[in-house]
């Protein structure tokens, strides 16, 4: 027999105004009254003109449905009270039902308890099952697979399908990987990933650059594999976050005279999307012209390239990087300065120097003019006048700032560079 335990909180007051009496006992029964005394009895702990209690109802042996419940307490002196009541629906208590069986069955029903049976394991209302589906027997193509459970009551529920491509068992080596970034170029025209080893299974590392149009934030990554016979399988996709790219950077760029050329070399690291350097030099280390170009590696870690400038102009070079990419963007690389001197070249002497208001230049040339400019030590050109050729020439720096300055004279065929500091 089933039991039912039913929770009330029950309030007895004063049964009568006048001499009230402690309530010591309390009772209730169910839809009839066997009479005062005769109910089943509430346990009263403290004896009290006003009661309040919480008790266990026992709805044994009471039908499913709508049932009466009463209560009523006696006094101290003997005497019952009436009774009060309020309507109760019992209802029979919830029973367990565990999956104890699971079957599948492939496109048509076989009818309950025919299919394919599924081991459970442990009984429970909810269950996660791991387990082989045979198809052997399936041509391929599109199929329907169906599951359905047993519960403990005997009842089979209703199943649950989804939808199975079934292709045939291939043992022909996978021989060609490619993968795409969000939209499928179509089968055969992703990029290769290589050098893989042929086989049935292949577990190799691959470095896949994302490509400069890609904008930051989050990407798919697709990847398949063609076997030997032709086919392609079906791709595999992750999410990909994409951060920025770390800009190209020039690790080094040194140069250094070479009989009568400079040689220049360099070092770059994180090439991306990257096509060719342009080589340049400035006689002032201002306005630049290419003189040459070297094509980029393009590829991760160290890249070493080097150039060598032919005709180097007299006295100073200056020389710089313009790394172009492959969509136009370019950046530059420090400047260096490289002395290119000989014995039959234009010569400069600055002096005094220092000096506070006036220095002398002697040199030696033949042409009429000389063209003078000087720069301070930023580059900046802070002086630039055509004088006649007449040695020494004086030139007031009264006016110059405290600091080091360079003196650029050119005839027009060839360059002196000479240095002072202003006091």
């Amino acid at each position: 027999m089933k039991k039912w335990l039913l929770w009330f909180v029950f309030i007895f007051p004063v049964l009568s105004a006048v001499n009230a009496q402690n309530i010591v006992k309390a009772e209730y029964f169910w839809d009839n009254d066997p009479g005062p005394g005769n109910g089943t009895s509430i346990s009263i702990s403290l004896p009290s003109a006003n009661v309040k209690v919480v008790a266990a109802v026992s709805a044994a042996g009471l039908s499913s449905g709508i049932h009466s419940l009463y209560v009523r307490a006696k006094d101290a002196s003997g005497k019952w009270g009436l009774f009060s009541g309020t309507i109760v629906l019992v209802t029979a208590p919830a029973t367990t039902n565990n999956i104890i069986q699971l079957e599948y069955f492939w496109d048509t029903d076989p009818g309950v308890g025919n299919a394919s049976s599924v081991p459970v394991g442990s009984p429970a209302s909810n269950i996660s099952v791991t387990g082989a589906i045979q198809a052997s027997s399936l041509a391929p193509g599109i199929h329907s697979l169906y599951i359905r459970a047993r519960g403990s009551t005997g009842k089979w529920g209703l199943f649950g399908g989804t939808i199975v491509l079934v292709k045939p068992v291939t043992t022909s080596n996978i021989v060609k990987l490619e993968y795409f970034w969000d939209s499928d170029p179509g089968l055969g025209n992703g990029t290769s990933l290589t050098p893989i080893t042929a086989g049935l299974t292949i577990n190799e590392s691959f470095s896949i650059t994302a490509p400069f149009s890609l904008t930051q934030g989050y990407h798919i990554l697709v990847v398949r594999s063609r076997n030997a016979v032709g086919t392609w399988s079906l791709f595999e996709l992750d999410s990909v976050k994409i951060v920025g790219i770390l800009p190209l950077q020039f690790l080094s760029f040194t140069g250094q005279k070479q009989n009568t050329g400079v040689y220049l070399e360099w070092v770059t690291t994180n090439e991306v999307n990257t096509s060719w350097f342009d080589v340049e030099r400035s006689i002032n280390g201002i306005s630049f012209t290419s003189i040459g170009k070297v094509d980029a590696v393009n590829a991760d870690g160290m890249n070493k390239y080097h150039f060598m400038d032919q005709s180097p102009l007299q006295q100073v070079n200056y020389y710089r990087l313009k790394q172009i990419d492959q969509d136009g963007k370019f950046t530059y690389s420090n400047v260096i300065r490289i002395l290119n001197t000989s014995d039959n070249g234009l010569s400069l002497q600055v002096s005094p120097n220092p000096a506070s208001s006036q220095i002398s230049l002697d040199y030696t040339t033949k042409e009429k003019t000389v063209i003078i400019n000087i720069y301070d030590a930023e580059g900046r050109l802070v002086e630039q006048s055509t004088q006649e050729n007449h040695t020494p020439l004086l030139l007031s720096i009264g006016y110059l700032r405290k600091g080091l300055y360079f003196i650029h004279l050119s005839d027009g065929l060839q360059m002196a560079i000479g240095k002072f500091i202003k006091e």
